[in-house]
């Protein structure tokens, strides 16, 4: 079988619009009068029919779109100009330090709910050793914001009671070394209570507090006990490192029915994300 070449156009010109094809199909012979392959001229009818006429609303959104978006088009033109001003006028984003956002956090949910109140040592005027409850003791006064004497158990133990009765307090720790000196208050008052009296005594308490080492506090002061709370049970752990996890695990931690323990990581107060 000695086919003459098919008078189909090649793939990547397709043929003119409206055009038929030739051979025993369309008609008239391939090349110079020769026949076409069997199937040829179905073919190029086939592709001629099935794409846009010439004027269809296809063609004219090619021709507009080619034309628009190139890089002399008017289109091109205006969108670098939103680019441009999209990028001028931007705000940069806000860098806020783990220190502030716990503060925001303590803030708005003092607010929003009255039952919240925040305790421990020097929380108060000195606005936290840490500066954590800055300006919150002179918006929310002396029944919200509590200065409690240097005795982690008394004060741990005021904070579960208060628990216990309907109320949902912060109780901060200087350090989390500290929290040594109340433990039993933590492990088998607010802890286990929840189990014990089979789910019927909710002990919503935060434990808050700055966890890990430091520079020049000695080795009393920088343990970490992260991971010992966490193998405790009834109690969830949180701690966490960018300022957006900060802040909104302090306000799910204040707003859950069971006691958590909120490790602030000490190196962390002043890094911004």
């Amino acid at each position: 079988r000695h086919w003459r070449r098919a008078t189909l156009p090649p793939p990547s010109s397709p043929p003119p619009f409206g055009a038929r094809g030739h051979g025993q199909d369309g008609g008239g012979g391939g090349g110079s009068g020769g026949s076409a392959a069997p199937g040829a001229g179905r073919a190029a009818g086939r592709w001629a029919r099935a794409g846009p006429r010439r004027g269809s609303p296809a063609v004219a959104a090619a021709q507009l779109s080619s034309s628009a978006f190139s890089p002399q088009g008017p289109a091109a033109g205006r969108l670098l100009q939103l680019r441009r001003g999209i990028r001028l006028s931007a705000p940069a984003a806000i860098q806020v330090t783990v220190r502030d956002a716990l503060n925001q956090a303590l803030d708005e949910e003092l607010e929003r709910d009255e039952r919240v109140f925040l305790l421990g040592e020097e929380v108060a005027q000195y606005d936290g050793a840490y500066k954590i409850s800055r300006g919150l003791w002179k918006k929310y006064g002396d029944k919200r914001v509590i200065d409690t004497p240097i005795s982690e158990m008394g004060f741990t133990g005021i904070a579960v009671g208060a628990a216990m009765a309907g109320l949902r307090p912060v109780c901060e720790f200087m350090t989390f070394n500290f929290s040594m000196q109340a433990i039993d208050q933590v492990i088998n008052s607010a802890a286990k209570t929840c189990y014990m009296s089979a789910g019927s005594i909710a002990v919503p308490i935060v434990f808050r507090g700055p966890n890990g080492a430091s520079a020049g506090v000695a080795a009393q002061h920088s343990q970490c006990f992260a991971a010992w709370y966490g193998h405790c049970p009834g109690l969830k752990v949180v701690s966490p490192w960018s300022s957006e996890d900060a802040k909104g695990l302090l306000k799910a931690s204040i707003r859950d029915d069971n006691p958590g323990e909120y490790t602030q990581i000490v190196a962390i107060a002043n890094v911004s994300s």
